[in-house]
């Protein structure tokens, strides 16, 4: 609720610019509500996965930091035989460290092309991160579909995908390798959607 902005230490000026007046709260006909977050986000992806028949692992909290460091969690996670088979939720946002350089994508591609390089030649998972407002970092795509054929998918048609990943350029790589996921805008960001489909141990 907005009207808690106090408890997590924002400046007093801008409280009092975010602060909801007095007069809406008197007014009957008045409602404030949330009508979309990560968390809606997440529980959507969720549903749709348990009407296909998938049993779902929602994982709490934000997915959050630098690419490499969380392609390796996920990695590790996802290459676990403890974990449960189905389809695995996660939400937040990663970031990238830029060469001076960079090429073409974003974070998750960035993330996405990391977690296959990985778990390159693992049959056994299929992972997406897309953008929840269909366009990802410096590209015109969401994000992509990776598998363990992703990176010999790509280095097939002559692309290294240490290479591409050092330049941040997980955008060519990712095309040439059919993993791309290109939805045009949604008209709405409530960040990254993190996805993995993970086959029985």
């Amino acid at each position: 609720d907005i009207r808690d902005v106090q408890m997590i230490g924002l400046p007093g000026w801008l409280e009092k610019l975010v602060q909801i007046p007095e007069e809406c709260d008197q007014r009957q006909n008045v409602q404030i509500e949330i009508i979309a977050s990560n968390e809606i986000a997440k529980t959507a992806a969720a549903e749709a996965a348990k009407a296909q028949g998938f049993s779902v692992t929602i994982h709490p909290g934000c997915l959050c930091g630098e690419t490499a460091e969380v392609a390796e969690r996920v990695a590790d996670y996802l290459a676990s035989t403890a974990v449960p088979a189905g389809i695995h939720v996660w939400g937040g946002e990663t970031s990238v460290n830029l060469p001076r350089e960079p090429g073409t994508g974003g974070r998750n591609q960035q993330l996405a092309l990391q977690v296959a390089q990985r778990l390159a030649g693992d049959d056994s998972w299929c992972f997406v991160s897309a953008g929840t407002d269909g366009i990802d970092g410096h590209s015109q795509d969401a994000g992509a579909i990776v598998d363990g054929g992703t990176s010999g998918r790509g280095e097939a048609e002559g692309l290294d995908i240490q290479a591409s990943i050092s330049r941040a350029d997980a955008n060519p790589f990712l095309a040439a390798s059919g993993d791309l996921i290109n939805l045009g805008a949604t008209g709405t960001n409530v960040m990254d959607i993190m996805l993995a489909w993970k086959d029985v141990p």
